[in-house]
């Protein structure tokens, strides 16, 4: 609870650096900010702060749009359509590569015990290692792809060459690939999981923390 109170002002404390920089309205008009908001739980503390009202408390408005993925906002400041975002540090150095002028101000999350390998329920796949020959479906340019192909894959004894990559960007696409046995295996973030397995469709393998903390990085323009 403490840590979600803390991603809440953390927000709400960029937000105000952001306009603060800009300068106040001289029409005494409520100051807004563009905030790329995380369709998983790593955009829960965005959500609650919009929804209870805590960004009009400080006298702010709030202009959300909402990305199933960390570089859909990153790609969303190089367009300059928004000016804070959360995002792990994959997507976040192929940005400053591309000149993206912004910068990381705070730590949103750590996210790896939210990020699991999956596959159905009636899969006989009990490890990572039994992907040879099959296929996984996870999003690629991002974190999860990186740790799962680097760390994850060669601690099973696989290369990436035993196995298919199937790109699926949005979370919520990936348990209907499941279903459809478009993929035999999938990387799944929450709620998505916790969905799947309450509905008795998908079984858990492991989660990513043993492979990394995965940190995902409140960003802001310069």
């Amino acid at each position: 609870m403490k840590g979600m109170r803390l991603l809440l002002w953390l927000t709400i404390a960029v937000g105000l650096l952001v306009v603060g920089l800009r300068g106040v309205d001289a029409q005494g008009k409520p100051l807004t900010i563009r905030l790329g908001v995380h369709t998983s739980i790593m955009g829960a503390g965005d959500t609650i702060a919009i929804r209870q009202g805590y960004f009009k408390q400080e006298g702010l408005e709030v202009d959300a749009r909402k990305f199933a993925l960390g570089k859909e906002g990153r790609d969303a400041m190089i367009a300059g359509a928004i000016d804070i975002n959360a995002t792990a540090p994959t997507p976040f150095l192929i940005g400053l590569e591309k000149g993206l002028p912004y910068t990381a101000v705070a730590l949103n999350s750590l996210f790896c015990s939210a990020n699991h390998i999956a596959v159905l329920k009636s899969s006989d796949i009990n490890t990572v290692g039994q992907l040879k020959g099959k296929k996984v479906g996870l999003p690629k340019g991002t974190i999860t792809e990186y740790v799962f192909l680097t760390r994850a894959v060669p601690a099973a004894g696989l290369k990436e060459s035993d196995f298919q990559v199937a790109n699926i960007p949005d979370a919520k696409d990936r348990i209907p690939s499941l279903v459809a046995k478009a993929v035999d295996m999938a990387v799944l973030g929450e709620p998505h999981t916790s969905i799947g397995e309450h509905a008795g469709i998908v079984r858990v393998l492991e989660d990513f923390c043993k492979y990394d903390p995965m940190p995902f990085m409140l960003t802001v323009t310069n």
